[in-house]
């Protein structure tokens, strides 16, 4: 777990605070908060218990309660705590949301849709559980109303991550993937997103272009300072082939994939081949951000010959997986997911590699300016599309 020193001397706080009152409710509440926060799960439910043997009135605590339940696949028991905490609270709108996370992840459509309006009644404001109530309508199939929810939780928070991928994702099923307004849609949350994400790496600095007649990697100072000078790629979508990474034939890149799709899942099917089957000498590093390995997460790996090196990013903040990329001086990034879930879309805002480019995951471009190609063909897009 993380959690950081201030969270952790909070804990020790609590802790004493605990040793002097160990019936007091509030204590044991904010204990397993802190027990979650620092990836202690097994002391987080034992407080909560605790808190709610004391006080069984703390419909928080019920709330929290079912969270982690769930997490462990109670879902029996998770759905009791939150129509509990939904009781002593008629106003308390989280653990209503919870249920219909719960009653969606089931199939059990109608008693999802419930529990999400009964939360929006509860809580008109709570903009997450309208975010839930799209992606419901979504799997249903109904776009129109789908996109008016993602609309509606980004009113109410306009950073809200998952709406505005799920908004973009969502206009490509209603129009056209090339009209205008889709276009304009994906240009906008692109420029937004990485406003909020410039800055966090240094620039990057260029690499110079081999001139003709250049000796090996000789360069003389005046060269050099030129280069360093000469601003970063951060705003400057490249030319095919112009990039100096690409036009250089004597120098061979260094390739890097993300990815949190690399399990069970339709792209890493795909992804398996370029993984496996670069050249030797090229370098090749994968970002691999998938929540939940499985065996073909292994599969891959087993597969991966000595030339390529499997970074496991799982639970790194993007600012974080962008200094690795960085670190590992990859020239040239592909990400396979776009604006789907799990998406690391921030590493590309950041400016992590000179080139940068989108494969497979999206059927549509990313909206980012940093994201310099998108890589297709006319079996993925046909003609006219590409």
């Amino acid at each position: 777990g993380g959690g950081g020193e201030g969270l952790r001397r909070a804990t020790e706080a609590y802790e004493r605070a605990l040793a002097l009152e160990p019936a007091n409710p509030l204590v044991l509440y904010n204990l397993g908060v802190a027990y979650s926060e620092l990836g202690q799960k097994d002391r987080s439910v034992a407080m909560y218990e605790l808190c709610l043997r004391f006080h069984p009135q703390y419909a928080e605590a019920w709330n929290n309660l079912g969270v982690l339940l769930r997490d462990r696949g109670n879902e029996e028991r998770a759905i009791r705590c939150y129509e509990e905490a939904a009781r002593l609270n008629p106003k308390f709108g989280q653990p209503l949301n919870n249920l219909g996370i719960v009653f969606a992840g089931r199939g059990e459509v109608r008693r999802s849709k419930n529990a999400f309006e009964a939360a929006i009644a509860a809580s008109p404001d709570y903009a997450e559980v309208h975010n839930n109530l799209g992606v419901l309508h979504r799997d249903v199939g109904d776009m129109t109303e789908c996109l008016t929810s993602y609309k509606r939780c980004l009113f109410l928070d306009p950073k809200n991550r998952s709406a505005g991928h799920n908004l973009l994702m969502g206009l490509n099923y209603v129009k056209c993937g090339e009209e205008e307004d889709v276009c304009l849609a994906h240009e906008e949350w692109g420029e937004a997103f990485a406003r909020d994400r410039r800055g966090q790496l240094p620039p990057l600095r260029p690499v110079p272009p081999r001139r003709p007649g250049q000796k090996g990697d000789e360069e003389d100072e005046e060269d050099e300072d030129e280069a360093s000078s000469s601003g970063s790629y951060a705003n400057s979508p490249t030319q095919v082939g112009s990039h100096p990474v690409l036009a250089d034939p004597s120098r061979v890149p260094v390739v890097g994939y993300l990815s949190p799709d690399l399990f069970t899942h339709s792209v890493s099917y795909f992804a398996e081949a370029p993984i496996t089957k670069h050249s030797p000498e090229t370098r090749v590093f994968v970002y691999d951000v998938t929540p939940n390995p499985d065996a073909k997460s292994q599969r891959l790996r087993d597969l991966s010959p000595s030339n390529v090196t499997w970074r496991c990013c799982r639970g790194m903040e993007e600012a974080d997986v962008a200094r690795l990329v960085r670190k590992d001086g990859v020239d040239i990034l592909v990400e396979l997911t776009g604006h789907t879930a799990n998406n690391r879309l921030g590493v590309l805002a950041m400016r992590a590699a000179p080139v940068q480019a989108t494969w497979i995951g999206y059927p549509n471009s990313t909206g980012l300016k940093e994201c310099d190609y998108r890589i297709t063909d006319d079996v993925t897009d046909p003609d006219p599309s590409t």
